[in-house]
């Protein structure tokens, strides 16, 4: 709704714009068919940039300790969502998903923790009692630890309905977990299907049901080399890449106005005069 609502506008105030910043491929081809103020441009930045001195990787020391500190067991498949508890995260989804997997028998060693607070809190907590999901899904709240959560999951859900691009994902890529997310325009930045996560539907928890079954599945050796795919896919994303374009644009921006000033200054000297 958002998107639908702010693109027009965009594209009606282009004539205006000198430059424009976006996130995103989708965002980046739309603005270059705008009809911007003459000698507008259009910069593309990977998001507000990934800091890999904090998400990294975790030792297995750590990653063993943090879980059982979550009473999670080591042959259990932790799952984690990180986000506002709104309807566009779409947790809901996750929820209907694990209940069917319930449901078909196919829901083993699994646990899912939900990070994150928002109005839908008491609609999500009343839900997982609602389907008896109690003993798998914990709500918990809002975490200043995110990373090192993250880091000793086995996967990221983010079935989210629409992203400009999603850097709770691209955090998870960096720390080697895979991301089942919902196909769209931020999620298309960097997740390919089955190499470092899965793509679903935001729409159809079958779709997030066959990604958890698919990453469950996936032999010791095909995790290992999934999980440094998740890491390389996540470098074109960190801070240093989305610095030197803001460093561009801030550049030009400055070159601009320095320009729009001396033609100012130079149009107040050839003004006429008020006779003495």
């Amino acid at each position: 709704m958002n998107h639908l609502l702010y693109a027009p506008i965009e594209r009606m105030l282009a004539h205006l714009t000198d430059l424009l910043v976006v996130i995103n491929d989708e965002d980046d081809k739309a603005a270059r068919s705008f009809h911007f103020k003459k000698g507008g441009r259009v910069y593309k930045i990977p998001g507000i940039g990934l800091d890999p001195a904090r998400f990294s990787p975790l030792g297995h020391t750590a990653r063993d300790m943090i879980r059982r500190r979550l009473c999670v067991l080591p042959d259990e498949f932790l799952l984690i969502a990180v986000g506002e508890l709104n309807h566009n995260k779409n947790h809901t989804a996750i929820l209907s998903a694990l209940h069917a997997m319930k449901q078909a028998g196919t829901l083993h060693n699994l646990k899912l923790i939900i990070c994150g607070d928002g109005f839908l809190k008491g609609h999500l907590a009343h839900t997982i009692r609602l389907l008896g999901l109690s003993d798998i899904v914990t709500l918990y709240g809002h975490r200043t630890d995110a990373p090192a959560l993250i880091g000793c999951a086995d996967a990221l859900v983010f079935p989210s309905v629409r992203e400009g691009l999603g850097m709770a994902a691209v955090e998870a890529l960096a720390m080697g977990v895979p991301v089942i997310a919902a196909d769209n325009r931020g999620s298309r930045e960097y997740l390919l299907h089955k190499q470092n996560g899965f793509l679903c539907r935001h729409d159809d928890p079958r779709t997030i049901e066959e990604g958890i079954l698919f990453l469950q599945s996936r032999t010791p050796q095909e995790k290992k080399e999934m999980n440094v795919r998740c890491i390389e896919s996540a470098r074109p994303f960190e801070q240093q890449y989305t610095k030197a374009v803001m460093r561009s644009v801030y550049h030009e921006a400055d070159r601009r106005t320095d320009a729009a000033c001396e033609r100012s200054a130079v149009h107040k000297k050839s003004e006429p005069r008020p006779p003495a």
